[in-house]
């Protein structure tokens, strides 16, 4: 594992298989009633994402990043209620880097090596997903 990985543990995913969904382990989960508040909660998340310089963008994301948003509406007609539930999940990729067109070093090469290697295991998955698919 590089440095920054072992000084940082990272998040543990849990694929739940009675509801078909993965759930990642200590994240924050916020109650919103308005568009507005989940917007005020979303630029926080944005203002807390690591970037850094290098010689290809001024503002490279050192992370991955996922926006998970749950709408939920409930009507009632008589004595039935109804509840309807929607989810939308945005991803945002750190994008895969050479070091010889970056000019990285120290921490932002060893962070691109990190981004690099989850990019690949990603992609391993994916890829096993779509055989399993296909069968």
């Amino acid at each position: 594992k590089p440095a920054s990985a072992a000084a940082a543990p990272g998040l543990r995913l849990r694929w739940n298989a009675r509801e078909s969904s993965v759930s990642v382990e200590n994240l924050f989960v916020f109650e919103c009633k308005t568009a507005a508040e989940a917007l005020r909660f979303y630029r926080t998340g944005v203002k807390n994402r690591v970037v850094a310089s290098h010689q290809m963008n001024q503002a490279s994301s050192r992370s991955h990043c996922i926006l998970m948003l749950t709408v939920e509406r409930t009507s009632s007609e008589g004595l039935a209620t109804d509840l309807r539930t929607a989810k939308l999940t945005l991803v945002d990729l750190a994008g895969s880097e050479r070091q010889a067109e970056t000019g990285a070093t120290g921490q932002t090469f060893r962070e691109s090596v990190s981004i690099n290697q989850s990019l690949f295991v990603l992609r391993k998955v994916i890829t096993a997903l779509a055989r399993r698919q296909k069968q």
